[in-house]
């Protein structure tokens, strides 16, 4: 299975709020992440692979529930696994389908 396709399937973005960040400085530590949801190790060992060949660095997975969760950080992951899945409006979990959209969102409900 291609990367965007379980994406697409299986994975939501994170995307800092960037009204916080100005007001908190560097006690806000969030920003920009992927995740993708994997229910076994065999399907995380290939995730991670792919990952690995197109240049992204996988962060530490995590068990989340009864799931794997495997992080992506930056924001050109989120670009990148965002550049045709969010403007189609699929995927797993999403508000916003575009990440200026996801900022004003996030703006909007800390008002």
């Amino acid at each position: 299975m291609l990367l965007k396709q379980f994406f697409q399937q299986h994975g939501y973005v994170r995307v800092a709020n960037e009204t916080r960040k100005e007001q908190l400085g560097q006690k806000y530590k969030k920003g920009y992440e992927v995740r993708l949801v994997v229910k076994t190790q065999s399907e995380l060992a290939h995730i991670r692979q792919l990952l690995h060949q197109i240049g992204f660095k996988a962060g530490k997975p995590f068990q989340k529930h009864s799931r794997i969760v495997q992080p992506i950080y930056g924001q050109s992951a989120v670009e990148w696994f965002s550049s045709t899945t969010l403007s189609e409006g699929k995927g797993a979990r999403r508000k916003h389908t575009t990440i200026q959209q996801a900022k004003v969102g996030a703006r909007a409900t800390n008002v």
